[in-house]
């Protein structure tokens, strides 16, 4: 009876740690969600800003272009698309026009959601309210993503390094820097992020437990649905990962029987993104009497696409590397010393990301252990279960999506910071792995605390150089914080 306050005592230490542990994490995330709301650049509700709430007023009037009616001299124009012969004429900027109707080519996910609420509520929400909420949402399921990689491989590492990587991916560019130009492009690619990173959360979690596998890989297709219905570009890599997720269930259950669980287990996430398709199809042939034609060819913009036909080749990779992973910077003499540097091509301002999240580069590490098949290091015990093998599948899943998202980059002609957003969940999640599992694989003190230490320099130049470079993109923000601390510093003398 003797040793029961002992047990006791034990008990109430590691509920104690793991209370310290939920507290400090939530800390960490709130502290997240409020440099996003920070860094939201509120803007008057203008009509070229709340486009996706004008094409859900069109959903709840049985159309599926905009209301507004084009001007007749822009219809009255020979190429309506050349932007010298707009000049003049008034008409909401990068729609598309066609047949006399004004039309959107981003994908119509935000948009069906949004048919939930009432023509009033509609008027006031604007896409940079999207974006805010769906950049949130992408953080969190990006939090519960790594706990789960947490606690099924590194559990026993020091809890420091969990909040550490909550933070710093997080506050990360590009999801701060599109919070600071939240319009429809970032509303669009926020929510594939959102519906793509959901997917992938259920997915792992369907393969990593077995438990509701039919109910998990229902939820990750129909997230994977969301997201291709949100952007069409990430299809190819929802394809890959599909593929992968089929690969690995069926090796699970193999041989296969005709049965009704096989055939669930299959189906599941297939389905959704099918008929996903399929509904787009139908919308693309409805608006433009195509299916392949999301309107891009009859954008209004500064571009004719109906003569420019090179969108994509193999020709601006050289270029684009430069773009998204060493552009330089300029510096400044006044506070954040700091600014991107514009873009001669595309007019957008860029900063490499190598040179803005250097944190990036322990991606290579959990890569460069599966090509040396080391990556059985990294677990923290190699000898239980299949911990090994799910980390291979696991890291070859997000290295090829990943890969196959920046190559449609590489090959796009224009570049701009916000289509990091497309790579960035996933390549910070290999970069997490990188840092947690190279930590766990070193077995030499000394070597660790160094491994420790460089991680360390990486993760404090990503914080403090994304955070001036989304200063540098909100100058407003300075000066209210500016204000602040010298109204309470004044009472203070």
């Amino acid at each position: 009876m003797n040793n029961l306050p002992w047990i006791n005592s034990s008990k109430r230490k590691t509920n104690t740690k793991s209370n310290a542990f939920c507290f400090l994490s939530i800390l960490a995330i709130l502290f997240v969600l409020f440099n996003y709301l920070w860094c939201l650049k509120t803007r008057v509700l203008a009509f070229d800003n709340n486009y996706y709430s004008q094409l859900a007023v069109a959903f709840k009037d049985g159309q599926l272009s905009l209301k507004g009616i084009p001007d007749p001299a822009l219809l009255a124009l020979k190429n309506p698309y050349n932007y010298q012969s707009r000049i003049g004429i008034a008409f909401p900027w990068d729609t598309s026009l066609y047949d006399g109707r004004f039309y959107l080519y981003w994908g119509p996910t935000p948009a069906l959601l949004l048919t939930i609420f009432n023509v009033n509520l509609l008027s006031k929400i604007g896409d940079q309210h999207l974006t805010f909420i769906f950049t949130s949402g992408m953080f969190l399921y990006t939090v519960a993503f790594l706990y789960a990689i947490w606690r099924r491989f590194f559990e026993k590492l020091p809890a420091w390094m969990f909040i550490i990587a909550i933070i710093t991916m997080g506050l990360a560019i590009p999801f701060t820097w599109i919070l600071s130009t939240p319009r429809i492009y970032e509303a669009s690619i926020s929510s594939g992020q959102f519906f793509f990173m959901g997917g992938c959360y259920w997915a792992y979690m369907a393969i990593a437990n077995r438990t509701l596998r039919t109910f998990k890989l229902t939820t990750a297709g129909i997230h994977w649905a969301c997201a291709i219905g949100s952007r069409i570009t990430l299809a190819p890599a929802i394809a890959f990962i599909l593929i992968m997720v089929l690969i690995k269930a069926v090796r699970e259950d193999w041989p296969l029987t005709a049965s009704r669980k096989t055939a669930f287990t299959v189906l599941a996430p297939i389905l959704p993104v099918a008929i996903c398709g399929i509904g787009l199809a139908w919308y693309n042939w409805a608006r433009f009497g195509s299916i392949f034609e999301f309107g891009l060819r009859y954008q209004l913009t500064n571009v004719d696409y109906s003569n420019f036909t090179n969108s994509f080749s193999t020709g601006y990779i050289t270029e684009n590397l430069y773009n998204y992973l060493t552009h330089a910077f300029a510096t400044a003499s006044r506070f954040p010393y700091v600014k991107p540097i514009e873009n001669i091509a595309s007019n957008e301002r860029m900063v490499g990301l190598l040179i803005v999240v250097p944190y990036s580069l322990l991606a290579v590490i959990p890569i460069a252990l599966f090509i040396n098949h080391k990556s059985s290091k990294i677990t923290a015990d190699p000898k239980n279960d299949d911990k090994p093998e799910l980390l291979n599948w696991l890291i070859i899943t997000l290295t090829g999506a990943t890969c196959i998202s920046f190559i449609l980059l590489l090959v796009f002609y224009f570049a701009a910071m916000r289509y990091l957003m497309d790579i960035a969940p996933s390549l910070l999640l290999l970069s997490t792995i990188g840092f947690w599992g190279g930590y766990q694989a070193i077995r030499s003190a000394i070597v660790r605390v160094s491994f420790a230490a460089l991680s360390g320099l990486l993760v404090t130049g990503s914080i403090i150089s994304s955070t001036l470079f989304t200063i540098a993109l909100s100058g407003n923000r300075l000066l209210i914080i500016l204000r602040i601390i010298k109204y309470i510093h004044l009472p203070l003398k």
